[in-house]
């Protein structure tokens, strides 16, 4: 029996600058930079940025955008320089910015809207500043969370990659004024994203974020099945679900391992994911 294969797509803030700078002066970097900058002028300033940062005005950079555009790219560059075809793939498992990259990749959407879109996404962002992104390890992420809302301490969850470990968003005086407060064990490391996503943060920003998404044009096809939904029943309902809602990395592993013959193309460099789910497997195939 043929294994299943199934791509992984990571969210911004996973690929690491020297990452990136490789990819781009590769043949098919160049070729790809070309395309983006004849579809959105201003992909030239990343490059430039990248390549070359001295010679950019900081004024003119926006780390947010720069991390969902170097991310789409670098996914881009991954399917075209191993020749990963879509109809060899059976599912799509993404998260936060990825989504937007799964949607031009199953031919949901085109690369101009997509560029455009990561462009309004990042300027809505960036109205809700000073929170960050920090990978956390407790011994009761479930007290944690509970404490936290019960007390109104601004700690939020936002990605869960097991039952005590994860993301969490908070504003960096408040985590570090506050973690006291909540008795438990609970260390955390910060990750560099000064962005929100996937938390309650968000909330007040759901309707304009809705009228962001309906501007993708999406149009949804077979191929569009291929991307994992937990919680929704289109790729429309899930980019505007994963603004404000818990990516939770642990429910799909749950359900993953009811398949008995799968493999991963894992296009993360970090390998978090598929670390993870190795685990999880040695762990029930240890029952």
């Amino acid at each position: 029996m043929t294994a299943s294969k199934i791509l992984l797509v990571p969210g911004q803030g996973s690929i690491k600058r020297n990452q990136i700078v490789s990819a781009i002066n590769t043949d098919i970097g160049k070729k790809l930079s070309s395309i983006y900058v004849q579809e959105i002028p201003e992909f030239k300033d990343m490059l430039d940025y990248y390549i070359d940062n001295t010679s950019v005005n900081p004024q003119n950079i926006d780390v947010n955008l720069y991390s969902m555009w170097s991310s789409f790219f670098y996914c881009d560059w991954f399917v075209k320089t191993r020749c990963i075809n879509l109809y060899d793939i059976n599912k799509i498992i993404t998260y936060s910015a990825g989504i937007i990259f799964a949607a031009y990749y199953t031919q949901q959407i085109s690369l101009n809207k997509a560029l455009k879109f990561m462009q309004k996404r990042a300027k809505l962002l960036s109205r809700c500043p000073g929170y960050e992104m920090y990978a956390y390890v407790t011994n009761n992420a479930k007290h944690l969370f509970e404490v936290a809302k019960r007390e109104e301490i601004q700690i939020y969850p936002s990605i869960k990659w097991d039952k005590n470990k994860g993301v969490l968003v908070a504003k960096r005086i408040n985590l570090e004024k506050n973690i006291k407060k909540l008795n438990l064990i609970l260390k955390v490391k910060p990750l560099g994203i000064k962005i929100p996503y996937h938390s309650l943060v968000l909330n007040k920003y759901i309707k304009e974020y809705t009228k962001i998404v309906d501007e993708l044009e999406i149009h949804e096809n077979t191929y569009g099945e291929l991307i994992f939904f937990s919680k929704t029943a289109s790729l429309h309902e899930e980019i505007i679900y994963e603004l404000n809602n818990v990516f939770d990395w642990d429910d799909i592993l749950t359900n993953l391992t009811k398949f008995n013959n799968f493999s991963f193309i894992d296009m993360s460099p970090n390998k978090f994911m598929i670390r993870s789910l190795t685990k999880r497997m040695r762990r029930i195939n240890n029952v």
